[in-house]
């Protein structure tokens, strides 16, 4: 459907926005989506691009809303049905994600969009074999292909084979015609099989490039205020002073820490556990604060009405117990919910909190070398990645000092160092009795949403520890931020 004669103003509009997302600007285009899908609601590509913007950002059902009304009103293309395909992988829903990719190579037999979005699922999923029997004849035919060589990046063994691949994405990343999001991906792919081979500058180089083109705005300072005032506004006389929900149900386990400390390991370790369940990384508890508060943080509790906590945890229960309703515990491993314990001890005085803590520059790097999917705007530049690092130790020192409510510091290292022992004192923790399974978590068929998947699934292993070392003659600017919890040199 076009947009009428009468909204040139929006066509100009619509190009605009389409020239930000393509630039990286997914921020920036998303409102102007909106306002156009808002005016033509039947509008394919005003759709569809709302959609791949909501998706970026992390908002995975809402994209998928869009992408799927787009198809309907039509007509659709390979890259829509692919994109709608990666974002239901995003939300877990993994048989849907097959179905369209199936569909895809039905209707479009001649695109490599099917087989190369087939091919990365069934290896998400743990199906080595068979993505690499789908993906083979499909670089003999597309051998050029973008998609196909980043799902091929994922799947090759051995130095012989990564050095062949390492070659061809060194030439994909070098072409003029390849849009930035995908010359992201390709140099953060490129960037970890240099490293896996030993090749640190380059690795390093490739990495650089990448967090270069997704770079997003991001403001330490205001971040440092944010985390200010709810320091000020959460104080042991203003929190005796608040209303505390009234329901002791101790289903919920949240596990927070920055992303890449460990916190899917542990929700996978908790999870294989026959009595719970691993809820992945939920967004209704910052949805409610940021409904109940105006913004992202809670800084001014005592401005909320009487009841407003027990309201907001009685509504969150209600979500967490849908998605396994037999189970007596359930966890919530968005990781940025550190800034929000203290909201959760009023909301849920029975919940407990596992925080987890890795070398702060082990950390740091572990991000540097990945292209997240969602809202994470610090996540590619070095200096804010250290700064958020230092504010959620900072926040989280806090709240133990200053709350009543079990939180049990997890150190990567140690699970890493001694894996049964921590293990078991994890599982002590959530009050839950000792089972075997969960000593052989990778063994699980679960399937995680997030970056760490591939990890989750095997054994505890050692090789990222002290990573950093390799780079740290370019890490001056991330020391400078992290201050006194950088790690020491030597």
């Amino acid at each position: 459907m076009a947009m009428d004669a009468s909204s040139q103003q929006d066509r100009a509009l619509a190009m605009h926005a389409e020239h930000l997302m393509r630039g990286g600007q997914v921020r920036a285009a998303l409102p102007i989506f909106r306002q156009l899908v808002a005016r033509h609601p039947r509008h394919v590509e005003a759709l569809y691009h709302l959609g791949i913007c909501e998706v970026a950002v992390g908002q995975r059902a809402e994209g998928a809303r869009h992408i799927e009304k787009a198809i309907a009103v039509g007509p659709s293309r390979p890259e829509m049905l692919h994109n709608l395909a990666l974002a239901y992988r995003g939300m877990g829903r993994f048989a849907d994600a097959m179905r369209i990719h199936d569909e895809l190579i039905l209707r479009w037999p001649d695109h490599p969009a099917g087989p190369a979005g087939k091919a990365e699922l069934l290896h998400f999923i743990g199906e080595e074999a068979s993505a690499r029997a789908l993906l083979e004849p499909a670089l003999v035919r597309w051998p050029d292909d973008p998609s196909l060589m980043l799902t091929w990046s994922r799947l090759c063994e051995g130095d012989e084979e990564k050095q062949r691949v390492v070659e061809r994405l060194d030439a994909i990343c070098r072409r003029d015609d390849l849009p930035p999001a995908s010359r992201a991906q390709a140099l953060f792919r490129l960037g970890l099989l240099c490293e896996e081979l030993g090749r640190y500058d380059e690795a390093w180089t490739a990495a650089t490039q990448a967090n270069a083109i997704r770079k997003e705005p991001f403001d330490a300072a205001t971040e440092q205020q944010a985390i200010s005032r709810m320091l000020e506004a959460w104080q042991p006389d203003a929190i005796a002073r608040l209303h505390m929900g009234r329901s002791a149900d101790q289903t919920p386990v949240f596990i927070v820490g920055m992303p890449r400390s460990g916190t899917s390991l542990v929700e996978q370790i908790i999870a294989a556990h026959p009595l719970a369940f691993g809820g992945g990384e939920r967004p209704h508890l910052h949805e409610q604060i940021a409904e109940s508060c105006g913004g992202a943080y809670m800084d001014a509790p005592a401005k909320l009405a009487r009841g407003a906590f027990d309201r907001m945890g009685t509504r969150y229960l209600r979500s967490l117990r849908a998605l396994a309703p037999q189970a007596q515990r359930i966890t919530d491993k968005a990781p940025m919910n550190w800034r929000s314990v203290g909201p959760i001890a009023m909301m849920l005085p029975g919940a407990r909190v596992i925080h987890c803590v890795r070398s702060p520059m082990d950390t740091c790097i572990s991000c540097w070398f990945l292209a997240f999917d969602g809202a994470l705007p610090f996540a590619y530049d070095l200096a804010a990645l250290g700064a958020m690092v230092r504010l959620s130790r900072v926040l989280m020192e806090h709240w133990q000092r200053v709350l009543d409510l079990p939180i049990l510091h997890v150190q990567y290292e140690e699970l890493v160092a001694e894996p049964e022992g921590e293990i078991r004192r994890i599982i002590e923790f959530t009050g839950l009795p000792w089972d075997d399974a969960c000593l052989r978590f990778h063994a699980t068929e679960r399937v995680t949403t997030t970056a760490s998947n591939p990890q989750v699934r095997r054994p505890v292993y050692s090789t990222s520890i002290g990573r950093w070392r390799r780079y740290a003659a370019q890490l001056g600017p991330l020391r400078q931020a992290l201050g006194p919890y950088a790690d020491p040199e030597g």
